[in-house]
């Protein structure tokens, strides 16, 4: 009689599981249509060729990546992996893990670049548009994105990596703790954290440089070029944008690397929902970002009606790349 009115363990789990599984799905679909707009928006329109908007774009494509590979990943590895052998249950993690960490990297590395854009923009604007070229663009996105798979998947080729041996008493299976050291883990939090403290100094300088320079434009409009008045307004434009996806990701992720350090301190770690929940809250953030871009841009905005309007003409084919390379 007791047995009948008691809710068995493999019961919880498999409700849990299920709980996860259509968060994770219902999250992946909104991360998925999200980006999926930003970066259609970005191939079809060459108003949208900017400096800035190259850094936003390689992030959209690290978190359409998110969509397409990480978050399926996560849902196999925690549906399947706890029933699974040791080793092949436990590379299910160690892939799932290495291609979080990897894009988690890749959107740091490429908000770390955007905020070192804007602060050269506006700090050195007479020098910026020699150094800020095409090519040199490309080799910096190129750089955070090998740098970062480097790092994830040191991992999946051992350096990093826990024995393989299943541990009974973990209560989620994929958790960091139980799959990765914690050499590699501090180390981790040491890349991820360091650009955060650098692109706050870069801020506060930015904006520090653009309170300035408002009050001058105020003061004095008349003496000034209306063309150089226009992009110095644009460039500030760009920087509040920036500052926006930074403060999103911020407050997505700062749960889950709290989580992680507190996991890894506690002898017993931190119970699997309060993981889970950070988990999610961190891919949160992957279908925010394009939305808050179209909220600050109307070119990103008009662009994204067009493409549910399923009109995907080209625009702008003539325009010049050097001057949209240069704004």
């Amino acid at each position: 009689m007791s047995s009948a009115n008691t809710t068995s363990p493999m019961d919880s789990a498999t409700v849990r599981t299920v709980l996860i599984s259509t968060l994770m799905a219902i999250t992946d679909v909104a991360v998925f249509f999200g980006n999926f707009l930003a970066v259609a928006s970005f191939c079809i329109n060459n108003k949208l060729h900017t400096v800035t908007n190259s850094f936003i774009v390689s992030m959209s494509v690290g978190d359409l990546l998110i969509a397409l590979v990480c978050i399926p990943t996560l849902i196999i590895a925690n549906v399947l992996a706890p029933n699974l052998s040791s080793d092949t249950g436990l590379l299910y993690c160690h892939v799932s893990l290495s291609i979080t960490i990897a894009l988690m990297i890749v959107a740091i590395g490429n908000l770390a670049l955007n905020s070192l854009d804007r602060y050269r923009a506006i700090l050195y604007p007479l020098t910026y548009n020699t150094r800020m070229t095409k090519r040199r663009v490309f080799w910096k996105i190129a750089l955070a994105w090998i740098v970062s798979f480097a790092f994830g998947f040191l991992p999946f080729f051992g350096w990093g990596r826990l024995p393989n041996e299943r541990n009974e008493t973990e209560t989620l299976f994929c958790q960091v703790r139980a799959n990765l050291s914690w050499n590699y883990t501090l180390a981790f939090i040491c890349i991820a954290g360091t650009p955060f403290v650098l692109m706050g100094v870069a801020y506060w300088k930015i904006f520090k440089t653009a309170r300035r320079h408002t009050k001058v434009i105020a003061a004095d409009v008349a003496r000034l070029q209306e063309n150089k008045r226009v992009d110095y307004i644009k460039e500030t434009r760009a920087a509040k944008l920036v500052g926006a996806i930074l403060g999103a990701f911020i407050i997505c992720y700062l749960p889950l690397f709290v989580a992680v350090v507190v996991d890894l301190s506690l002898k017993e770690g931190i119970s699997s929902y309060v993981y889970v929940g950070a988990v999610l809250w961190g891919t949160v953030n992957s279908s925010v970002n394009p939305f808050i871009v179209a909220a600050m841009n109307r070119e990103y905005r008009q662009t994204y009606h067009r493409i549910v309007r399923c009109k995907w003409r080209k625009t702008n084919p003539h325009e010049g790349t050097v001057q949209a390379w240069s704004k």
